[in-house]
């Protein structure tokens, strides 16, 4: 299979240097405090209904925006393979890929995460 990545339009998207100092999993939901290394603005990505998430290396190769969709994803083709899955539990499933300087943050859900400006709200407190 393979994969192609289209621009996701965001606020991050442009940033050069994205970094991701806190991550926190909260019944289903995630959050994550991104922060802009040049700036010190920080930015919150919030994603409810988590399928699954991980992080990847890239070994310090910049992309030229940070934030994606993965269309043809190899990672949701191999979970429909899973014998374990009940059937349409995927269905309407994305692919989500934000890139900071040092990894990359990919995510599966059926909505889209949002992203807006971290005003001073700590990630433990998000509802």
């Amino acid at each position: 299979m393979n994969e192609s990545m289209n621009s996701w339009d965001t606020p991050i998207s442009s940033i050069l240097h994205l970094a991701n100092p806190e991550v926190h999993f909260l019944g289903g939901h995630l959050h994550l405090v991104l922060e802009d290394l040049d700036t010190t603005e920080k930015w919150k990505l919030e994603v409810r209904d988590v399928i699954g998430y991980r992080f990847t290396q890239h070994f310090g190769m910049k992309r030229l925006a940070n934030t994606f969709i993965i269309t043809e994803s190899a990672w949701i083709s191999a979970l429909h393979q899973e014998p374990m899955f009940i059937p349409g539990q995927l269905d309407g499933v994305r692919h989500y890929l934000i890139a900071t300087t040092y990894e990359d943050f990919e995510v599966l859900t059926k909505e889209e995460p949002s992203i807006s400006k971290n005003r001073g709200v700590q990630a433990t407190h998000w509802k």
